[in-house]
C-alpha cells in the first residue's frame, strides 16, 4: 500500500518523521518500505507472552489478514525493523531511568523490597539438524545472537558458568534426594536449548535477578551465581552509600534443597563473601523436618534474617 508522508523540517532525518507518523523503516537506509509501529508493537507483545512464536508465522497471518501474498524477503525486513524498534524502547528505556536517578548499579535489585508456571512457557527449542542415523540430535541451527538484554537485572551465562564446579564432592544428604543429583538434572531435556530460569525473590515476591537454565536443569552453579551477585551489589552499595562495612544484620535464604547448598558454599570460592554477609541458608519445613528424622539437622535451629 502506498502512502504519503508529510516530512518536518525540524526533523535531521526523514526516519525521524516516519517514527513521528507512527512508521518504521525497514531499512535505515532505504526508505522504500515501511512498517507501522502497532504492528511491530503487537509482535512484541505476542512474542513476550510466546517466544516460540517467529517471525515468518506472524507475517503469513497478517498477509491471510489482507489477502495478499506472503513474499519471503519480508521476513528479513521485519526482522530488521523489530531489531530497531527493539533499540529505539531500550534506548527511551535508558533515559527515563537516567533522569529518574536509577542508574547506578544493581540498582533494580537493590531497591526492589510473580509467580510462574512451572517454567513450562519458558522453555525454548533448540532448532537442530537430523543425524543420519535419523536421531534428533545433531548440529545445531540456530543463529548465534549475541545482542544481551536484561542489563543488571538479568545473569548472562557466562556470569552463572563460573559457579559451576562438576568436580564438587557428594555430601550425605545427596545420595538420598533425587534434586541433589546434578548428572540426572543435566541429562534432562535434551531438545530444548533455554529449560526455563532460575530467580531469586526478595520476600514481597518482587523478582531480584535471574538466569536462563541452560541445557540442564536445576543445578548448584545457578544459585551460587545468584548469591554472588547479590551479595556483592550489597557490599558495594553499602561502600558507596559510606555504610559500615559489616551489615546491619544477617542474610536469610530460603531453598529447597538449602542442606546440600550449606557444604558447598562452605568449601567453595563464595565461602569468605557468605560470612561476611551473614548469609544463612533455609529449607522448608518438610524437608528439615525429613532431615531432622535422620539426624541430620538438629531438631529446632533459630536464626536471625530478612
Amino acid at each position: 500500500m502506498t502512502r504519503s508522508f508529510h516530512i518536518s523540517f525540524g526533523d535531521r532525518l526523514q526516519n525521524a518523521s516516519y517514527i513521528r507518523s507512527g512508521f518504521l523503516p525497514f531499512n535505515p537506509l532505504l526508505n522504500k518500505s515501511l512498517v507501522s509501529l502497532q504492528t511491530v508493537e503487537l509482535y512484541h507483545h505476542l512474542f513476550m507472552r510466546c517466544p516460540r512464536l517467529g517471525v515468518q508465522p506472524f507475517l503469513r497471518a497478517l498477509c491471510d489478514f489482507q489477502g495478499v501474498q506472503f513474499k519471503n524477503n519480508l521476513s528479513v525486513q521485519f526482522s530488521s525493523a523489530y531489531n530497531l524498534y527493539i533499540r529505539l524502547t531500550e534506548s527511551v528505556r535508558s533515559q527515563v531511568l537516567t533522569s529518574l536517578d536509577r542508574t547506578t548499579p544493581n540498582w533494580r535489585m537493590l531497591n526492589a523490597c510473580p509467580p510462574l508456571d512451572g517454567n513450562n512457557s519458558l522453555k525454548r527449542f533448540e532448532r537442530r539438524e537430523r543425524k543420519e542415523d535419523g536421531t534428533l540430535l545433531g548440529p545445531t541451527r540456530e543463529k548465534p545472537d549475541v545482542r544481551i538484554g536484561g542489563g543488571d537485572y538479568f545473569l548472562q551465562p557466562s556470569q552463572v558458568d563460573l559457579w559451576d564446579e562438576p568436580n564438587w564432592g557428594k555430601i550425605a544428604c545427596t545420595e538420598r534426594w533425587s534434586n541433589l543429583n546434578e548428572a540426572k538434572t543435566a541429562r534432562s531435556f535434551g531438545s530444548f536449548n533455554v529449560n526455563g530460569i532460575f530467580a531469586g525473590f526478595c520476600r514481597h515476591s518482587f523478582v531480584l535477578a535471574f538466569s536462563d537454565m541452560i541445557k540442564t536443569g536445576e543445578q548448584s552453579k545457578y544459585l551460587l551465581s545468584l548469591l554472588h551477585h547479590f551479595m556483592s551489589a550489597c557490599r558495594k552499595d553499602r561502600r558507596r552509600r559510606g555504610f559500615p562495612e559489616e551489615p546491619m544484620g544477617s542474610l536469610a535464604v530460603g531453598y529447597d534443597i538449602a542442606c546440600g547448598m550449606v557444604d558447598k558454599i562452605a568449601r567453595g570460592p563464595l565461602s569468605q563473601l557468605a560470612k561476611d554477609e551473614r548469609l544463612q541458608m533455609m529449607i522448608g519445613l518438610l524437608h528439615g523436618y525429613a532431615l531432622s528424622s535422620f539426624g541430620r539437622l538438629p531438631a529446632r535451629n533459630s536464626t536471625q534474617g530478612l
